[in-house]
């Protein structure tokens, strides 16, 4: 994405959160995946993950923020390529009725 549609500043690794990736397969069965935060910003994140993920994939994000706080967000996958044995992602933050987004936008990590 070109920084002119970029709608709010991103954040380097340097204010990582600790993030896990829950979703469920076709058969129920709930999945975990531990993420590697590269960059983040209000809107959305850009991780790391060591499994390829389809377009436009929902997920789960459970984040740990500064305060130890930890906050149930939802994410469209925008994009997701290869980058060496692992998966560069990125994905949309979504602001729904059960999403923690109003404590992500207003927390410390964009301070």
């Amino acid at each position: 994405m070109n920084e002119e549609r970029r709608e709010s500043q991103r954040f380097s690794a340097k204010r990582k959160v600790n993030m896990e990736l829950m979703f469920s397969d076709d058969d129920g069965v709930t999945h975990r995946l531990h993420c590697i935060t590269l960059d983040i910003s209000k809107t959305g994140l850009r991780v790391s993950l060591e499994q390829e993920l389809p377009i436009g994939f929902v997920a789960q994000l459970c984040i740990e923020n500064d305060q130890g706080q930890l906050l149930l967000l939802f994410a469209e996958l925008r994009w997701c390529k290869r980058s060496g044995v692992e998966y560069e992602c990125g994905f949309e933050l979504m602001d729904t009725e059960q999403s923690d987004l109003s404590a992500w936008v207003d927390g410390d990590l964009f301070q």
